[in-house]
């Protein structure tokens, strides 16, 4: 339970401050987390496994998104 609060607590923080940067590593923490699991949620469960391709579009897609994020500096 403590997990759920703390990533709470760091999106209200970025979106307060206008970080993107931080919002660039959630969105990595939330991508390394679904390449474990073999599986990412985009409005659909994804699988690795079901529907490979869509998985790899999207994970990579989330990953570049959090480049950009992380290397923003406006």
């Amino acid at each position: 339970m403590k997990r759920p609060v703390l990533l709470l607590a760091l999106m209200w923080l970025a979106t307060l401050n206008g970080w993107y940067w931080l919002w660039g590593i959630i969105i990595l923490i939330l991508t390394v987390t679904d390449l474990q699991r073999g599986y990412t949620e985009l409005i659909d469960k994804i699988s690795r496994q079901n529907n490979t391709f869509l998985y790899w579009l999207t994970c990579s897609s989330w990953l570049l998104i959090a480049a950009i994020l992380i290397s923003h500096t406006g």
